[in-house]
């Protein structure tokens, strides 16, 4: 790893090939990895299916991604992710319900997100929340989003915000899980806190304040170059609000 990281990639396959040569299977996936990275998915697939002949299950996770991600080829996705299902390497469920859905076919993959969420998988909870708030199914969405947000998952009580605020009509409740959210330092939950502080509390001073903290940590985030996915989206919301109520004036500044 160390010569690969250096820049030394034939060094470090050839170290890699003569220990899996000497029994180590995980070189293998290390090898796949080496060669995915650049951009040769045939001799990444050949190492990962040897890892895989060897009893290194992990690479099966790998298989199933490339043939997702990079070649589009859904069914070979799904023939991996049901051999992680069978050699009970971690995050099979999730994944089928995900090639499922990619598939068209929604109600397969509310089964089996349903498995690894009663298995206690907050990411599988939060999909079928997201999946019931897009089908406008309120009781369900809140039933497995709230599940999630409550055992702390972030991007779980970001969903009860906007469960609460677009489907269901709640802006006190939805107020409630923003709170939460914005108390973890995450952006969307400090910016809807914004939103909803002006309409349930009519305070328009709070309101400007946590959307001047989104605007001040994320142009933090995004100058010590720790920015986050959707942390300009976030930037460019909050400053729209922050001009539009005139906050400035608001605020005094």
């Amino acid at each position: 790893f160390y010569l690969s990281r250096e820049g030394k990639t034939d060094e470090a396959r050839n170290i890699w090939k003569q220990a899996f040569s000497l029994g180590n299977a995980v070189s293998a996936i290390a090898l796949g990895v080496s060669f995915k990275i650049s951009n040769n998915n045939s001799e990444a697939i050949s190492w990962w299916k040897k890892a895989v002949d060897a009893k290194a299950y992990s690479a099966e996770q790998y298989l199933s991604d490339l043939y997702k991600d990079s070649l589009k080829d859904y069914d070979n996705a799904m023939y991996w992710a049901k051999r992680m299902l069978q050699d009970k390497v971690p995050g099979a469920d999730q994944r089928i319900g995900l090639l499922y859905q990619l598939q068209g076919n929604t109600p397969l993959a509310k089964q089996y997100w349903a498995k690894c969420g009663d298995d206690g998988n907050v990411s599988c909870m939060s999909l079928l929340g997201i999946t019931y708030y897009n089908e406008k199914d309120g009781p369900s969405a809140v039933l497995w989003a709230g599940r999630a947000a409550n055992k702390g998952f972030v991007p779980a009580m970001n969903l009860m915000t906007r469960i609460y605020s677009f489907l269901l009509f709640d802006p006190a409740e939805a107020k409630k899980w923003a709170q939460k959210s914005s108390s973890q330092g995450d952006l969307e939950g400090t910016f809807s806190l914004g939103g909803l502080t002006a309409i349930v509390d009519n305070d328009m001073n709070r309101a400007c304040l946590l959307w001047s903290q989104v605007i001040l940590k994320a142009n933090s985030l995004i100058s010590t170059n720790k920015d986050q996915s959707d942390t300009q989206s976030w930037l460019d919301k909050a400053t729209d609000q922050y001009t539009k109520h005139d906050c400035k004036t608001v605020l005094g500044n």
